[in-house]
This record gives structure tokens, C-alpha cells and sequence, in this order.
């Protein structure tokens, strides 16, 4: 996921996540178009969309964000083993996992 902050002449910074997949530096480079055009500029991201006028926008940081990963759940039914208690396993349900420390 990017960050995309624009700062521009006289006004606070709009700042717009992409979840765009695209290396930093080509992503980058596509987004320096908008300085190409004289009267509007559009960028479009799968969650927003900003129109900007490039004579006004003094620079872009473009930051890429790491995702983390959602943590695993364990059910409460999972059975736990260690060398103490006794060796005999109990049913486990479909799609479930048996921790032991073995």
C-alpha cells in the first residue's frame, strides 16, 4: 500500500492511499504526469479520486506502507500438549490444528 501526500500553495496536504502493487519508482514516475498538464490534473486511486491544478501543488511524497498480515486465530477446541501431561490426544474438528511442543 502507498501513501500519496500532496502539499500545495496556500492549503493543508491531501493525503490519498493506493493499495497499487506497482514498484515505488514506476508508480512514481506515472504519478509526475500530472505536472505535464497547464490547467487540471486527476489522480484516481481504487479509493479516491483528487482533481488538482499542477501550477499549485509544490511537491508529492509518495511513502510505500507495510501491511501487516492479520493474526492467526487459534480455537479455543485446539489441543495443547506438552511432555507433562498425558500423551493421549483428544478429537480435534475439521480445519483445526493440534499444538504440541514435541
Amino acid at each position: 500500500m502507498k501513501t500519496v501526500t500532496i502539499h500545495q500553495e496556500g492549503a493543508e496536504p491531501i493525503v490519498v492511499d493506493d493499495n497499487d502493487d506497482e514498484e515505488l519508482v514506476s508508480y512514481t514516475r506515472k504519478l509526475s504526469s500530472m505536472f505535464e498538464h497547464n490547467n487540471i490534473s486527476i489522480l484516481q486511486t481504487k479509493f479516491t479520486s483528487v482533481i488538482t491544478r499542477p501550477s499549485k501543488i509544490i511537491s508529492i511524497v509518495v511513502k510505500e506502507q507495510d501491511v501487516k498480515e492479520k493474526p492467526v486465530k487459534i480455537k479455543t477446541k485446539d489441543v495443547i500438549q506438552s511432555k507433562q501431561h498425558s500423551k493421549k490426544k483428544e478429537p480435534v474438528e475439521k480445519d483445526e490444528y493440534t499444538l504440541t511442543d514435541e
